[in-house]
């Protein structure tokens, strides 16, 4: 699984960034079946630490390119980042860990609400992502619905296309 949260606020707030997921209490309760990557927006250059004897859980790529780490995802777990929708092209199982969602709000908004609009569980807690994910109850067609709303030719003849476009 993947953790991939967006920045919060201004420059300067975003070196500050304070990670709200509980490793530890992850290890503890996902470590025999999963292990976990941080993946960290770019604009968040403070690095996350992870404690010495949860280095065999957690793994922290965030200097990584976003497509690496996403091809070797099986759980995506963000909050109002765009990566769910280079997520949604492979419809896998993604879970928003929007603990902070009334004050983002206030903050940014969003030109969709955001409850109707994200194709997963929305989660307020520790406790509620590791809920999630051991009861593994993920609506993929709602990923799917996702997906090819915002998505056209997703047929596999991209570069073709791109090719024609150029030689025009």
């Amino acid at each position: 699984m993947t953790y991939a949260p967006t920045f919060r606020g201004g420059p300067g707030e975003r070196q500050q960034f304070v990670m709200n997921l509980n490793i530890r209490r992850l290890a503890e309760q996902l470590g025999d079946e999963y292990v976990l990557v941080l993946k960290m927006h770019p604009s968040v250059v403070r690095g996350v630490g992870i404690p010495f004897d949860l280095q065999e859980f957690a793994f922290n790529m965030s200097n990584e390119d976003i497509n690496d780490v996403l091809i070797n995802t099986d759980i995506l777990i963000t909050d109002y980042s765009s990566v769910v929708f280079d997520f949604s092209i492979m419809e896998k199982p993604v879970l928003f860990y929007a603990y902070d969602l009334e004050g983002y709000l206030g903050e940014r908004n969003f030109y969709y609400n955001y409850e109707e609009f994200v194709p997963g569980p929305i989660v307020r807690t520790n406790e509620e992502v590791i809920g999630a994910i051991k009861a593994n109850d993920f609506d993929l067609e709602k990923v799917r619905v996702f997906k090819e709303r915002f998505f056209d030719d997703l047929d596999g003849n991209s570069a073709e296309r791109i090719v024609k476009e150029l030689i025009k």
